[in-house]
């Protein structure tokens, strides 16, 4: 929950271990359960462990006091295995002290 206005830079996700054949986990950066991706963020076997891959924020990233935000993650088990050490880290700038 937010403790003052301010305003989203960047989110970005990764995983300790990446994802072996087509196992997938996406994740979405929700504002009081309204989506601020244009698009999830995919972790699959084309990323590299410890690396974070970069969400695109969908409009203006500005919140207020108050504002609530989740990370929903979704895995899917393919043929292969899902990454583990699944982390998300929500870049902001707060307004005042």
């Amino acid at each position: 929950v937010a403790r003052r206005a301010g305003t989203i830079n960047e989110v970005i996700a990764g995983s300790i271990a990446v994802a072996i054949g087509d196992s997938i986990v996406t994740l979405d950066v929700k504002k009081n359960g309204t989506t601020i991706l244009s698009a999830v963020i995919t972790l699959d076997s084309s990323n590299i462990a410890r690396i974070t891959e970069a969400g695109t924020i969908s409009g203006v990233g500005t919140f207020v006091a108050g504002d609530w935000f989740e990370v929903v993650i979704v895995a899917t088990v393919g043929t292969g295995t899902l990454p583990t050490g699944v982390f998300a880290q929500l870049e902001v700038d707060q307004d005042g002290t």
